[in-house]
């Protein structure tokens, strides 16, 4: 069945089956095959500007909205009283679902990807 090139690098018209592949030509940082297709999409989609502005707050946060969680981070600098230089920490708002330990790693793996690397949480 041919398929419009068009339609294959497109995130939301792409055929679910070749999204994998479409996911590695855009340099997704972090992919779970058991996400639902709209995260999956949504991952790709986003994958291009979180690149652009990797190693920034905003880069985590479209990171994580990619994969719906709504996030707010607050830098070392921005604590009351000031946190350890270079630390973060960041609250998920995920209260209309919750979050299992395989949600856990990918939310991990997915700031540590899109973080400055001297940061930590």
């Amino acid at each position: 069945m041919p398929v419009p090139i068009d339609t294959i690098w497109h995130a939301y018209k792409c055929p679910a089956a070749l999204l994998p592949y479409l996911a590695w030509a855009v340099s997704v940082d972090h992919w779970q095959a058991s996400w639902p297709e709209h995260i999956k999409r949504s991952v790709i989609a986003k994958s291009l500007e979180v690149h652009e502005i990797k190693g920034t707050r905003q880069a985590v946060e479209k990171a994580l909205a990619a994969i719906d969680i709504d996030t707010k981070i607050i830098e070392w600098f921005e604590m009351n009283p000031p946190g350890k230089r270079g630390t973060f920490k960041i609250t998920a708002n995920v209260t209309n679902r919750g979050i299992n330990q395989e949600e856990h790693k990918n939310i991990q793996t997915i700031i540590n990807a899109a973080k400055k690397c001297a940061q930590s949480l």
